[in-house]
C-alpha cells in the first residue's frame, strides 16, 4: 500500500507543479514545448518510485538466496563432520589408525547427493572389512583404496 501512496504522491505533486508552471507560460510554440517538457517530467515523477520498489524486491530476493544457500552449506557441513565421525569410529574398531578420507557432497533441493566417499588405507587387505565395518555404522559403502 505505500508503494501506491508514495506513486500516487509523487505523481500529484508533479501534475500540480507542471499546472502553475504552464499557466505561467504564454501561449504559442513555447508553450507546446514546455508542456511535452513536463509530462515527461511527470512521467519520470511517476515511474521513479516502481523502480524502486523493483530495486528492493530484488534485494530481498537476492538476501533470501544468499541465506538459503548459507543454510544448505551449513547442513553439509554438519552431515560431513558427523560421516567424518563415525567413519573414525569405524575405522577404529578395525584398528586404523593412518588413513585418508575424501568427502564430497552436495545438497540439491534439500537431498544430499555424495558424490565422493573414498577411504585410502595401507593395508588393502582390509578393504572388504574396512567397507562392512564403515557400511554399517554409516549406511554408505564407501571405496577403499591403497594409499600411495
Amino acid at each position: 500500500m505505500n508503494t501506491f501512496y508514495a506513486v500516487a504522491l509523487s505523481f500529484t505533486a508533479c501534475s500540480f507543479a507542471v499546472f502553475i508552471i504552464n499557466y505561467f507560460i504564454p501561449n504559442g510554440n513555447l508553450k507546446n514545448i514546455s508542456t511535452l517538457v513536463l509530462v515527461l517530467f511527470v512521467i519520470v515523477s511517476a515511474i521513479k518510485p516502481i523502480k524502486e520498489i523493483k530495486l528492493k524486491k530484488s534485494e530481498y530476493i537476492n538476501e533470501y538466496t544468499e541465506t538459503e544457500f548459507n543454510t544448505e552449506s551449513n547442513n553439509a557441513g554438519i552431515i560431513k563432520s558427523n560421516l567424518r565421525k563415525l567413519t573414525a569410529d569405524a575405522l577404529k574398531e578395525n584398528g586404523i589408525d593412518d588413513y585418508e578420507l575424501i568427502i564430497d557432497l552436495d545438497i540439491y533441493d534439500g537431498e544430499v547427493v555424495i558424490k565422493e566417499y573414498t577411504i585410502k588405507i595401507e593395508n588393502i587387505n582390509m578393504s572388504e572389512t574396512v567397507k562392512k565395518t564403515v557400511s554399517e555404522k554409516t549406511g554408505i559403502e564407501p571405496e577403499v583404496v591403497r594409499i600411495k
